[in-house]
């Protein structure tokens, strides 16, 4: 254990990064270096499941300021526990195992809105996003994808919009409250390569998305490619200006970006088993290593003061939830 968390650190450490992306050339982030890590950053487990069951949480979110909302891929099914751990309520969504629930985010009213994706085009049928009522918690589909997408990660904009990446296509859609789907953004920045960093043979391009403050900008990483980009919102709802604010080997495999309100950018590395902040001073280490075991589900908010937020380990061997404190809060991204 002790071995593994010293070479993680000085993989990190040993980060070389190339020039700027040529999408847009003001603002950018040019020095990536590794600065940290934050001295004061505790993180503890609040739930360990079982390694004999299929309970692998995937991602991870919020719903106010009372509860914890957890997709578990393999089950198809979310989970709702206390921010101290407890175990409140399970839904199951009505889809075959051949899809596999992603990303997940909860509105304004506490419904739970999550992605549904299959590689096999003989359930796509069953890709888009699924609403669950906090009313009553019924499941119903409530938006469907075109054909040949791979939906990855959603975020909700100040105006109730989803915005949703396809890591396939490169794309971003947006959602309007009907559940009406547009591509919103596509670039082939956002695109994957099957020589990617998963080596699966599927590209997994833009999965990792969080909204900017005040709904100004979006935040979404190129899992293949270690990138990180921020796309401009314009006040008519269109996408602006795309500038990349990181691009280092660090950061591939990247699943989740979250950003605190005092607009602290923070990335979940599972490979690295580490969480990093994204400033302009470079990339900044702000944990690795136990009990971080693949983590791949990040959600961080402002507490009295202290920057916390939850974590979801999918290790087979130790899956759980954790919880981090930062109480250092030097960085600043949007």
């Amino acid at each position: 254990m002790k071995f593994n968390f010293f070479y993680r650190l000085f993989q990190l450490s040993i980060l070389v990064v190339s020039g700027a992306f040529p999408i847009a050339n003001d603002s950018l982030y040019a020095h990536y270096v590794l600065v940290g890590p934050v001295p004061v950053t505790t993180v503890r487990e609040i739930v360990s499941f079982p390694a004999t069951t299929n309970l692998i949480p995937g991602s991870i979110t919020l719903g106010g300021e009372r509860d914890i909302y957890v997709s578990f891929p393999d089950l198809n099914a979310v989970r709702r526990y206390s921010l101290k751990g407890e175990f409140l309520k399970s839904y199951d969504l009505p889809v075959s195992y051949e899809n596999i629930t992603s990303g997940i985010a909860v509105k304004w009213n506490q419904d739970v809105f999550v992605v549904v994706n299959s590689y096999f085009a003989c359930h796509h049928h069953a890709n888009g996003v699924w609403k669950i009522s906090h009313e009553d918690g019924s499941i119903s589909k409530f938006a469907c994808l075109p054909e040949g997408c791979y939906p990855s990660n959603l975020v909700f904009d100040k105006s109730d919009h989803l915005y949703l990446t396809d890591s396939v296509r490169g794309e971003i859609y947006k959602i309007d409250r009907e559940g009406h789907v547009r591509s919103w953004f596509r670039n082939d920045v956002l695109k994957g390569s099957s020589k990617g960093y998963i080596l699966s043979g599927v590209p997994q391009g833009v999965c990792a998305i969080t909204m900017g403050k005040k709904s100004k900008h979006l935040f979404v990483a190129n899992k293949d490619f270690g990138r990180i980009f921020r796309i401009e919102i314009k006040q008519n709802g269109c996408a602006g200006k795309c500038k990349e604010i990181a691009n280092s080997t660090c950061l591939e495999g990247v699943t989740e970006l979250s950003l605190n309100r005092r607009g602290i950018l923070y990335a979940i590395i599972p490979n690295m088993n580490a969480i990093v902040g994204i400033t302009d001073k470079g990339i900044e280490l702000i944990y690795a290593g136990s009990p971080l075991e693949s983590p791949t589900g990040l959600i961080m908010k402002k507490h009295k003061g202290v920057n916390c937020g939850f974590i979801s380990n999918s290790s087979p061997e130790n899956p759980g939830l954790l919880r981090i404190k930062v109480a250092c809060d030097p960085l600043h991204a949007d």
